[in-house]
């Protein structure tokens, strides 16, 4: 599951309905009363049989969905991947969740940790298979950043502006870092999280 609120009163969650091997039945939710009252987005919801979409141009049902995204009413993305054989998920909506469009993410992923981070509808980072890539274009394309680091334990990471970032990870040491440039370097925060 993964929310998203856009605005106090405007936000999504995605929520599976029944994960399977490689098909995942999953439901994107959207409010925009601050959560009193959710709606289904129709493009997101699967029948129970197992087919690769809902409806033409809808959410592609064979992978596992872990994150959903809106940087505005209408232009959103939906994440998730596969272990076999190390797959990406990466689609792409322009009208509100209406209609879905897969974009070509494509990190030769293994069993690194996926985390997604969008600043606008242009500007996002991934990080997938232990590596961090950055988009400018919407996603369409991927350029690897801070190329000679290996991020083993890092775990999530969540930008503010198209410079401003922060990453987790699972050290206990440095449990928190930050970049000023976009993600090309780092530098650990000191900080007493209670682990």
């Amino acid at each position: 599951m993964a929310i998203q609120l856009l605005t106090p009163r405007v936000g999504w969650i995605l929520t599976d309905l029944a994960p399977a091997m490689t098909i995942e039945s999953a439901v994107i939710l959207h409010t925009t009363d601050g959560g009193t009252h959710w709606t289904a987005l129709r493009s997101s919801v699967f029948p129970t049989h197992p087919v690769w979409r809902s409806e033409p141009q809808g959410l592609t049902a064979e992978f596992e969905k872990n994150g959903v995204t809106f940087r505005s009413p209408n232009v959103g993305w939906v994440t998730g991947g596969n272990y076999a054989p190390h797959e990406v998920l990466f689609e792409r909506t322009t009208n509100g969740g209406q209609t879905w469009r897969p974009t070509t993410a494509l990190f030769n992923a293994g069993s690194g940790t996926s985390s997604w981070s969008f600043v606008g509808i242009r500007d996002g980072w991934v990080l997938a298979d232990y590596r961090l890539y950055r988009t400018t274009d919407g996603g369409s394309s991927w350029t690897p950043i801070a190329q000679h680091r290996h991020l083993p334990h890092w775990t999530a990471i969540d930008f503010v502006t198209t410079t401003q970032g922060w990453a987790t990870t699972t050290s206990s040491s440095t449990p928190l870092w930050k970049t000023t440039n976009g993600g090309n370097t780092w530098t650990s925060v000191s900080t007493q999280l209670p682990l």
